[in-house]
């Protein structure tokens, strides 16, 4: 899904946001989205920010194995750019070489965590533009001490992590609170990461926090 929010008026002109949606039953993306609109179509939400949405569709059990390679990322990122510039009102054809936004966003939600990971590691001609990545209590392989050093190795960019207290979240709240003790290091804290462990249900984090960030 490419979605341009009436209020741009060129998709190119603001920042892009790639968001890795969770785990599900869903046959496709659309029925993903009608399944439960209040906490998964984050469209109405974005329809006066400044931003445009690519979301991908993760197949039963978030298989985002294709879009989470270097090549997958740029392909998804540059397909979703050509749509949005092509389809826009007015319509403009798209130039041979698509132009880029000024930055783009990585996030994920629950099952999309491991999809976030890889993509913010891939080798896309596209990671340049990355300024931030939000992962929404979505880190259950053990990945917390991977994002410390991913935030060591790219200190001009941004991680965001927000984990919840309820027990069903456990392992991304471990993976979290490893992540927070590196921002509370004394001798060498993590200074570009923002970690908070909240009291909030798991479903209602994207909606919660993507448009409070932006």
């Amino acid at each position: 899904m490419a979605f341009l929010p009436t209020s741009v008026k060129i998709a190119e002109a603001v920042s892009t946001l790639v968001y890795f949606h969770g785990h599900n039953d869903s046959a496709d993306l659309p029925a993903y989205l009608r399944s439960n609109p209040t906490t998964r179509d984050l469209r109405p939400l974005l329809s006066a920010k400044q931003v445009t949405l690519i979301q991908p569709w993760g197949g039963h059990g978030s298989a985002f194995q294709q879009f989470q390679t270097g090549d997958g990322l740029t392909a998804l990122i540059e397909y979703g750019l050509r749509v949005m510039i092509e389809y826009a009102t007015p319509t403009r054809p798209c130039p041979v070489q698509v132009p880029n936004p000024p930055a783009i966003i990585l996030a994920a939600h629950s099952g999309g965590g491991t999809a976030l990971k890889a993509a913010a590691n891939s080798s896309s001609s596209y990671l340049n533009l990355v300024g931030q990545v939000w992962g929404f209590d979505c880190m259950y392989s053990g990945e917390g001490s991977d994002w410390v050093r991913w935030c060591r190795t790219n200190g001009g960019k941004r991680l965001r992590v927000r984990a919840s207290t309820h027990p069903p979240s456990r392992k991304p709240r471990e993976e979290a609170e490893k992540i927070l003790a590196a921002v509370r290091n004394r001798t060498n804290p993590l200074r570009n990461a923002d970690v908070e462990v909240v009291n909030l249900a798991h479903s209602l984090f994207p909606r919660t926090f993507i448009p409070a960030f932006l």
